[in-house]
């Protein structure tokens, strides 16, 4: 097991962690090719960027540990290069992104204890006061050309635009997760197998919602219920 904070990263919700957790992904994965398990444990892990994932990988989220990402509509617009963004090319790539994986697992230890945080409420803001701006925040999860793809015992939320998104993939399991967004956002689908096979979704919880206006009455008091 590699620990994010062994490779640097310091779980603080207030450190950029974005470059400290690829680098002990990259690392785990050099060191493990066959199996590599890097774990967020002790705080929240903050990024503002896209984290890309590799084969062989497990990403395991503690319990009581979140990864949170602070990229906000104001940010400069970031493409990863190892996985470019498939439907919106010029908008951010999501933010656990991948290209060819084969065996790549995000785990958790509890759908309520263990948290992959969008960081949306900027982006559901802007969404609501400018047209345009509606669902081009980043995705929250999304692999393309991938197989044997799991995510398990834990919560993905406030996703500024679609949440877990495979795409061309085949053997993908999601069971016991929790996919949170606020009712009235805009593009917040919760699960969108995109032209895959062999895909499961089992035993979770998925509440999200659609787009209205900020000028519609419940619609500000949905605004003011969430915050």
């Amino acid at each position: 097991v590699c620990d994010a904070k062994a490779g640097g990263a310091a779980g603080d919700n207030a450190t950029d962690d974005t470059v400290a957790l690829q680098k002990t992904i990259d690392v785990c994965h050099a060191q493990h090719p066959a199996g590599a398990v890097v774990q967020l444990a002790g705080g929240t892990f903050r990024i503002t960027g896209s984290l890309a994932l590799t084969s062989n990988l497990t990403l395991r989220v503690a319990a009581g540990a979140s990864l949170f990402s602070a990229f906000r509509p104001t940010s400069p617009n970031r493409q990863n290069t190892r996985c470019k963004g498939l439907y919106w090319r010029t908008s951010p790539t999501a933010i656990l992104c991948g290209t060819n994986l084969t065996n790549v697992a995000v785990i958790g230890e509890g759908m309520n204890d263990s948290v992959i945080d969008g960081g949306g409420w900027p982006w559901y803001e802007a969404g609501m006061a400018h047209h345009n701006m509606q669902g081009v925040g980043p995705q929250l999860f999304e692999v393309a050309w991938s197989r044997n793809i799991t995510l398990a015992h834990l919560t993905f939320q406030y996703s500024p635009s679609w949440t877990i998104h495979p795409l061309f993939s085949t053997g993908v399991l999601a069971h016991n997760i929790y996919i949170r967004n606020p009712r009235f956002a805009p593009n917040t689908d919760g699960f969108d197998p995109d032209s895959c096979t062999d895909v499961v979704l089992r035993d979770s919880i998925i509440d999200t919602g659609m787009y209205c206006s900020v000028r519609n009455r419940k619609c500000q008091q949905a605004v003011m219920d969430w915050n």
